[in-house]
């Protein structure tokens, strides 16, 4: 038997995963992949290989679905490849086109679902094309997504999403396995000083470190810092590069309590999250059941309380409200959340803090070997 691991753009979250198969199936051929790596494949088991494909371009929507294109048929190709009989597949929902696959039904598969296509462009069905082509990917998953193993995601409100395209007899196939921070081990070996870097000096920082993509709306982020601007204490930082960054960076103009820069290396992510004071989520309202934030937990494991603007329903409220590790509003609600923010005093922000570390311990790489248990590969 052979297990391959798919996913374009990967990251310590599926090495974490790849490593507990192959942990508990030492004898068992495992294949990783992928477009993108950013972990040291070095690191991971020895009975695991790797194959590299095209790399995901996220820079702009249409660099974003050619790359998308170009994986899928670099997939398409090696399954063609594989002696189905005998390999079981794994899918992560980058590429979301992996459910197009010819004789995907007749496969051995499961999937992890991180954000929801066709549900994500919902923003978009005013226009015919996407709309049409939006009908047409949900059909798909109404004729794929029920022959899976098992489906996995992120919360609760993704699964729901998710059972809509499934008959209630196979509905039990979706578990909720939510992601993880970065192992501690690994996060302290970077000696970079942001604060001193990008001049922030001693200011309480709102930072937001991601994709800067068609359905994250900084534009409200650029809003709170216009707001803030009579606060010389405070500074917003972004970090991270995609399709709207142009569009933020010329709402910006004339804010000088608002920096952006590129993304930094992921070993030098903990010393990033180190310095916000805040850490700033978001996903577009109408598709926060649909997608969950990956920096969450991180920013909780670095003791950052989160600063969330998602809908009340979503996980990262539930998340914030049941551990108290911040504020969550809606993009209509940005003065009260503001007025919330600035009146929290030290003590209140250390215990925030703190409630954010012991938040984090709940959400570990232990979590990995859920996928391995549930499936049953190794039995």
């Amino acid at each position: 038997m052979k297990i391959v691991f798919v996913n374009q753009t990967a990251n310590y979250l599926f090495a974490d995963i790849i490593t507990a198969f192959a942990n508990k199936m030492p004898d068992v051929q495992i294949e990783a992949w992928y477009g993108s790596f950013d972990y040291d494949v070095t690191k991971l088991p020895a009975n695991v290989t790797t194959h590299i494909g095209p790399v995901y371009d996220r820079t702009s929507f249409f660099r974003r679905f050619r790359t998308w294109t170009k994986f899928y048929f670099w997939m398409r190709n090696k399954v063609k490849q594989e002696d189905i009989a005998n390999t079981k597949f794994f899918f992560v929902s980058n590429p979301p086109l992996f459910v197009f696959l010819p004789r995907l039904q007749k496969m051995q598969f499961a999937t992890l679902i991180y954000d929801l296509y066709p549900d994500v462009l919902t923003g978009f069905r005013k226009n015919a094309l996407l709309n049409n082509i939006a009908n047409y990917w949900a059909k798909k998953n109404m004729q794929v997504l029920p022959s899976a193993q098992k489906i996995f995601t992120l919360g609760t409100g993704l699964k729901n999403a998710i059972e809509k395209y499934l008959p209630a007899s196979v509905t039990d196939k979706v578990q909720v396995v939510p992601i993880w921070n970065k192992q501690v081990e690994t996060v302290n070996a970077s000696t970079r000083d942001f604060r001193k870097e990008w001049g922030l000096a001693d200011k309480k920082v709102i930072l937001y470190s991601g994709n800067i993509g068609l359905t994250h709306p900084l534009e409200y982020l650029v809003e709170i810092a216009k707001k803030l601007q009579s606060y010389p204490d405070w500074a917003v930082v972004v970090v991270g590069n995609d399709s709207k960054k142009v569009k933020l960076k010329d709402l910006a103009i004339g804010l000088d309590n608002i920096q952006f820069h590129a993304p930094v290396p992921f070993a030098d992510l903990s010393q990033l999250l180190s310095i916000a004071t805040w850490g700033y989520v978001t996903l577009d309202t109408s598709a926060t059941n649909n997608s969950v934030p990956s920096k969450t937990y991180n920013l909780l494991a670095a003791g950052s309380p989160l600063l969330a603007m998602v809908n009340s329903s979503s996980e990262i409220a539930s998340l914030i409200d049941t551990y108290n590790v911040g504020i969550s509003f809606k993009e209509d609600d940005i003065d009260a959340a503001l007025q919330k923010l600035l009146s929290i005093d030290a003590p209140q922000h250390n215990q925030l803090k703190q409630n954010a570390v012991e938040c984090s311990k709940h959400f570990t790489k232990a979590l990995a070997d859920n996928f391995v248990e549930s499936l049953g590969w190794h039995v």
